[in-house]
């Protein structure tokens, strides 16, 4: 080989070796964003909606007897979300911008619970005195949600990561 050649495919060599390790020195924040929103969250958000959509089904503009709110909170909306917490817990990301964001989701979610608990008690005891409270909680788990799903988006946006599908 001639001089020329050798040093042409030197620098070959040494492109494909910086290029080789810039592909092993990826963002792991970005990998690990990846695979929360596009898997972890995938996984468990058809129970979320389910818990969520009985509540709104029985609450609010739908209300139309505690009974009937009652009997969806405690079958339907109570045990799915239930199901939901206890899944959102076990997940587990692995850098801590992720953590912290996933945290704040639990933070989010267990206030809601609370809160979806405590109307349960109150009508089936049918003592009011706590439905403001819980009224509430449900105020704040709403501002924690959005608090999660600002930072959750800010998060994506800097480490580049989409939704396969939108779910927020």
């Amino acid at each position: 080989m001639t001089k020329p050649t050798m040093k042409k495919l030197l620098c070959f060599l040494a492109i494909l070796f910086l290029l080789a390790l810039s592909a092993c020195s990826a963002d792991p924040v970005q990998e690990d964003l990846m695979t929360y929103v596009n898997e972890d969250l995938m996984s468990i958000f058809e129970l979320e909606a389910e818990a969520v959509d009985s509540y709104s089904s029985v609450s609010g503009n739908n209300y139309t007897d505690d009974w009937t709110m009652y009997e969806t909170m405690e079958t339907v909306t109570i045990p799915a979300y239930t199901e939901f917490i206890e899944k959102l817990e076990s997940i587990r990301p692995e850098t801590k911008e992720v953590r912290a964001v996933h945290e704040i989701y639990i933070d989010a979610s267990n206030t809601q619970f609370r809160a979806m608990k405590m109307i349960l008690i109150t009508l089936e005891l049918q003592s009011y005195d706590k439905i403001l409270e819980a009224n509430e909680l449900l105020d704040e788990g709403r501002t924690k949600l959005r608090q999660f799903q600002d930072e959750l988006e800010e998060l994506m946006e800097e480490h580049e990561v989409e939704w396969e599908e939108e779910i927020l």
